[in-house]
């Protein structure tokens, strides 16, 4: 019984020995002899079996002598699957019978291949969509056959084990045990060769010759954008072991990057590992070795090789392996950051979608929850979503987003599914969709998808304005505080602070605690303070017949004014028509006049800001310089303002709503002086939301603009503060739009 437990354990045990060294061991590599998955399923049968079922080995099927894998239904799509093969005089659709392969297993499509010579294979340029249940093209060049839809140079390294690029042969259809853990002839000869009660030196040099570690550049190797050395859009000489940037160049996001969104999502199918690197997942848990406080122990959630090394002893504290235990991970040693094989398991069939190790939520606030945790708090957003309150003075409010059935969680808004090819696929970059993003993830991944009733200038106030008051109201509590203060009011700043979503995982409750910390404090809420939109119902305008509905006139003026109209009306005239009084009548009628003037100003409310300050003499103590600001993602503003140019604006002296001064646009807190946004992007669509205050004849032309994704403001046309008149723009060719540059990678 323990030979066998010994056995099936093996394939878990790469880490024994060898673990502490570097990420890449000197375990697999380019060398050594693959023997495929029949000899691997002698000893680690249940494992076999397991995978055989999964997308991963299914992700290429011989279709030459038995057509059940394919799923597509030739009823229908003839216009797409006609094609000229050669050899043929004339066009046909393809049919099953010239499907020599089934090209992926079907979570989204299959692609079929056909036998152009012996040996050489074609993608065909049409696809079935299982998720559409439909045919759809798969254009990669002008015609068919064509280089372009070469399977060989463009797909077989993925849907293969063992392929040879200089053969042109593979030695297992779809990918199986030794795509990922590497050549296996060496470790079969020392098991074989080993088999009765091996030594602990025997299992380590076993366990040695196979590479077993959770190494999400194993999962890299086909899940990425990126060219290798001699040409491929794969990684040819890559061994599982290896390290994959060596001989190999990923597609990361840049200024001109085809293969991204500009806000840095990963455009194009199985993308994963290169929108990992750039998340904080892939940060190296090295980096803990920076806080004062770290140790062992946070490693529970930063580190891969930690999680995965934990598991393995608890194999040899069991008694399910025999040999020596592998050493421990540590902060000195561990060199995986969240890794795929943290949150997937590519061995088991589907208990969980997408091969997952739990459900999504559970699986996310595992770490990002301060459970578990003593003496301080450290990334609480479970608690602070779910409204868990860490001290028995702070009442705990759940989200909306928490208690809606079916609302959104982590994934939702973290991994939103984003358009990547023909389909959508769940971001691995973990950056929400904010406001100000192309349309096309705005509607599928972006705040406004959901909140619906919201425009994406609103929603783009509102985060700022909420995150920006949090803001404010934090660090001038922390300000405010004394030793004297009662625990519980550090425990509810560092809740909020710890959160890091600046209020946004839970508005209702980071506002009732800063409410309950200001009060304890005697503080007051800051001027200009952000306001979530359900706290400040719009008032009740009134309906009228045919007019509809009239802003700016609520119902009791109108009631109040209807009435008095009439009223001071009948008076004025039958007052003078008595002859007698005849001032008093002529009152009355003046009266009714300005009560009708004042209805007519309800219903054509005058535009612009009811009064202008003018003032801007302080603002230029410093923007009277010629400065710079450098924002995050590395591009810079002027903050320089040249006053004349301004006066001379429409804004200006001539203005017929009175100059406008700095604050009049810019506010009491404006921008810059609390924290700025991190892209230009975002900074042209805060201050076009302020241009949208007064001129709401221009905000449907402004979102049709965010519609086409051109990234600009209403400065980018009209000038920020040297406005001129619409009929003085330039109208002479189009100019190039200034380039932003992209969001640096985060950890990568």
């Amino acid at each position: 019984m323990r030979l066998r437990l010994l056995m099936i354990g093996l394939v878990f045990c790469g880490l024994a020995l060898t673990l502490p060294i570097s990420l890449i061991a000197a375990q697999g590599g380019g060398g050594g002899q693959f023997v495929g998955g029949a000899e691997c399923s002698t000893c680690h049968r249940s494992l076999v079996r397991g995978h055989a079922g999964t997308f991963h080995a299914l992700a290429l099927q011989n279709t030459q002598t038995d057509k059940a894998p394919i799923l597509a239904d030739f009823s229908q799509g003839e216009d797409l699957r006609t094609v000229q093969f050669p050899g043929e005089s004339t066009p046909r659709p393809f049919t099953a019978a010239d499907i020599a392969y089934v090209m992926g297993a079907g979570r989204y499509a299959q692609s079929y291949l056909y036998e152009v010579e012996p040996g050489q294979y074609m993608v065909l340029p049409a696809q079935w969509s299982t998720v559409d249940g439909s045919w759809r093209a798969f254009s990669q060049a002008g015609r068919w056959p064509d280089p372009a839809y070469d399977w060989a140079n463009n797909c077989a390294y993925c849907h293969t084990t063992g392929w040879d690029v200089a053969e042109n042969t593979w030695v297992e259809d779809g990918v199986q045990c030794e795509m990922c853990h590497g050549p296996a002839a060496e470790h079969v000869t020392l098991a074989n060769e080993n088999r009765r009660r091996p030594s602990s030196e025997e299992l380590s040099a076993i366990r040695g010759a196979i590479y077993n570690q959770p190494d999400p550049q194993v999962c890299g190797q086909c899940h990425n954008s990126g060219m290798s050395a001699d040409g491929f859009p794969y990684p040819t000489s890559y061994r599982p072991g290896d390290t994959l940037a060596d001989a190999y160049t990923l597609n990361m996001p840049g200024p001109d990057s085809t293969h991204w969104w500009r806000t840095g999502h990963a455009a194009e199918i199985a993308m994963n590992y290169n929108e990992w690197l750039t998340s904080a997942h892939s940060a190296l848990p090295a980096t803990l070795m920076e806080y004062e406080y770290a140790s062992d122990e946070c490693l529970r959630c930063h580190s891969g090789d930690y999680r995965y090394n934990q598991r393995v002893l608890s194999w040899f504290a069991e008694d399910l392996l025999d040999g020596q235990p592998p050493a421990p991970v540590t902060l000195e040693n561990a060199r995986i950051g969240i890794a795929c094989q943290t949150c997937h398991n590519p061995h088991s069939e589907e208990e969980y979608a997408f091969y997952l190790v739990n459900e999504p939520y559970p699986l996310c606030v595992e770490c990002h929850s301060n459970q578990g945790i003593e003496g301080y708090i450290h990334h609480p957003n479970r608690e602070m979503f779910e409204g868990l309150s860490l001290d028995p003075a702070i009442v705990g409010i759940p989200s909306p987003h928490f208690t809606a059935e079916g609302g959104p969680d982590c994934v939702t808004c973290h991994m939103s599914r984003l358009p990547a090819g023909a389909d959508t696929r769940a971001s691995h970059a973990l950056r929400p969709i904010l406001p100000g993003a192309p349309h096309e993830l705005e509607v599928t991944g972006g705040c406004t998808s959901c909140h619906d009733t919201m425009t994406t200038v609103q929603m783009a106030i509102f985060i700022h304005e909420t995150q920006r008051n949090t803001r404010e109201r934090t660090a001038l509590a922390r300000a405010a505080m004394t030793e004297e203060s009662p625990a519980w009011v550090d425990i509810a700043l560092s809740t909020i602070e710890g959160d890091g979503s600046g209020g946004l995982h839970n508005v209702t409750l980071t506002a009732s605690m800063l409410q309950a910390v200001e009060n304890e404090l005697g503080l007051t809420q800051p001027v200009g303070a952000g306001v979530h939109p359900s706290d400040t119902p719009p008032p009740a305008w009134v309906e009228l017949p045919i007019v509809g509905r009239v802003e700016g006139l609520t119902v009791g003026p109108f009631i109040f004014l209807a009435l008095a109209f009439p009223v001071l009306l009948v008076l004025g005239l039958f007052v003078i028509q008595r002859g007698r009084w005849q001032i008093l009548g002529v009152i009355f009628l003046l009266g009714a006049t300005g009560v009708l003037m004042a209805l007519l100003v309800m219903f054509f409310p005058p535009a612009g800001p009811a009064s202008a300050t003018g003032s801007d003499s302080y603002c230029m103590l410093c923007h009277a310089a010629d400065q710079v600001y450098t924002l995050a993602d590395g591009t810079t503003l002027s903050l320089y303002v040249d006053t004349e140019a301004m006066e001379a604006s429409v804004h200006g002296v001539d203005s017929s709503t009175g100059r406008l001064g700095c604050v009049d646009c810019h506010g009491l807190h404006a921008y810059p002086h609390t924290a700025p946004p991190d892209t230009l992007r975002a900074y042209r669509m805060q201050m076009s939301a302020i241009c949208a205050d007064c001129h709401k004849d221009s905000l449907a032309h402004y979102e049709a603009v965010l519609k086409e994704n051109i990234a600009v403001g209403c400065a980018d046309c009209h000038s920020a503060h040297e406005v001129q008149p619409a009929n003085s723009l330039y109208t002479g060719p189009a100019l190039p739009l200034p380039t932003e540059t992209p969001i640096p990678p985060a950890g990568g």
